[in-house]
């Protein structure tokens, strides 16, 4: 018979004092990035969910790691020079680097107990909604100040909420189960343990249809995952028995790819569809990558954030290699706008001795804005939409293109047959 204190009295005598109160614990979401004017420093506000932070402070920004020093602290609390866990501020730094919401700031320090940069996490969750979870189903991940998408990648245990017998690889999770889970997300989640941060260790997942809460996760263990870097002895590149030479030589097709860049609303899609349809007229086999079609299947479970869409071009220099290989003329439309990004195609074409074009579609960010056929940087000068390639995120200009042109007043076939005059220069048609 229990004889201990009741719920009440408990919860009376428990000592309660900010979690982590060391400054090499900080956790600090940036939820907002603020700048008055051109005189003054930029502020990022959030609120702190661990440690301390305090002027003189050297703190990283993740997943960046840009390095920095507090100058400025503002915890609304007149007297306070320090801000602890619970505590919402607004910090200013010492240098001017990139810091966006969704972004983490932590302690620099050489003893300091940094998250996880992690694609996988183990998790219990309790599912919330009608329809079962399966393995294989992908859902939108919130994570502090940050959404990112996931794919469920094995259900390992089930909980009965009845018996509390434990299954060991259930076929789902119904309304109320409580089971783990492993997830693997699209981009970086800075992720603790929530046995050491109730906050960082804790999460939803969404809905992306109905925008509804389907469950309530705490993180065991979180993984950092780095793709196409480990060497596995069981996977090799598996060769054709027909040299490509042979292949180009019987189908009279030499291929290749062209990758058109620029900002959103140049007029690369336009240009590409044109090249598309006036190389199939030449009696050649070529196929459009349009950036809006990728996102509809080979990378649907990617959103924009930077790592997001360093992966998507990934993926599609991947593919252009393999359709420039068969002897097809791939021709890509996207905005990459890295030029780290582009090389790593371009890269992997140069190691197949495959030709790699690279088009600069140059049209002036005016000129763009004033087009705007989907909205978009009407949307991002208004604030809803934010992120935007020449508007608050950065295009960087290829500095060495295989050609380049203003859509601006141009005539779409004229630009279109230069790529063709240049593709004849190669040797490619």
């Amino acid at each position: 018979m229990y004889d201990g204190p009741t719920l009440l009295e408990y919860l009376e005598d428990v000592e309660l004092s900010a979690p982590s109160p060391q400054a090499g614990e900080l956790r600090l979401p940036v939820q907002y990035a603020s700048r008055p004017s051109a005189e003054h420093r930029r502020s990022y506000s959030g609120r702190i969910v661990a440690g301390t932070v305090a002027v003189g402070d050297e703190i990283a920004v993740l997943p960046s790691g840009s390095r920095s020093t507090v100058v400025a602290l503002d915890t609304l609390d007149d007297g306070r020079d320090v801000g602890v866990a619970g505590l919402s501020v607004s910090v200013q730094l010492a240098d001017e680097i990139d810091v966006a919401r969704g972004d983490v700031i932590v302690s620099a320090a050489t003893d300091a107990h940094l998250p996880t940069v992690a694609r996988e996490l183990s998790a219990t969750l309790c599912w919330l909604a009608e329809k079962p979870l399966r393995a294989g189903d992908r859902v939108a991940l919130k994570h502090g100040t940050t959404t990112v998408r996931a794919t469920v990648q094995s259900l390992d245990r089930r909980l009965d909420p009845d018996s509390l017998i434990e299954q060991v690889g259930p076929g789902e999770l119904v309304l109320n189960d409580i089971g783990t889970v492993t997830l693997r997300t699209s981009s970086v989640v800075l992720a603790d343990r929530y046995a050491e941060n109730r906050d960082g260790g804790a999460f939803v997942l969404i809905d992306e249809a109905s925008n509804e809460t389907v469950a309530a996760g705490t993180i065991d263990e979180a993984r950092e995952v780095v793709p196409g870097k480990a060497e596995r002895n069981d996977i090799k590149w598996h060769p054709s028995s027909l040299a490509r030479d042979e292949r180009w030589r019987k189908t009279g097709q030499r291929g290749a790819t062209v990758w058109l860049t620029g900002l959103p609303a140049s007029g690369k899609s336009t240009v590409a569809v044109v090249l598309e349809r006036l190389l199939v007229s030449r009696g050649r086999v070529a196929y459009l990558i349009d950036g809006d079609n990728i996102r509809h299947g080979i990378s649907d479970d990617l959103g924009f954030s930077p790592g997001d869409r360093a992966e998507n071009i990934r993926r599609v220099g991947h593919l252009a290699r393999l359709f420039a290989d068969a002897g097809v003329i791939a021709v890509a439309s996207m905005v990459s706008p890295l030029r780290s990004d582009r090389e790593i195609a371009r890269e992997l074409h140069d190691a197949a001795s495959l030709d790699f074009v690279e088009v600069h579609v140059s049209t002036p960010v005016a000129e763009c804005e004033r087009r705007d056929p989907k909205g978009l940087y009407r949307r991002a000068r208004e604030g809803s939409l934010r992120g935007l390639t020449g508007v608050d995120a950065p295009y960087e200009k290829p500095s060495d293109p295989d050609l380049r042109f203003d859509t601006t007043g141009a005539d779409v076939d004229e630009l279109a047959g230069r790529i063709v005059g240049l593709l004849v220069e190669r040797g490619v048609l």
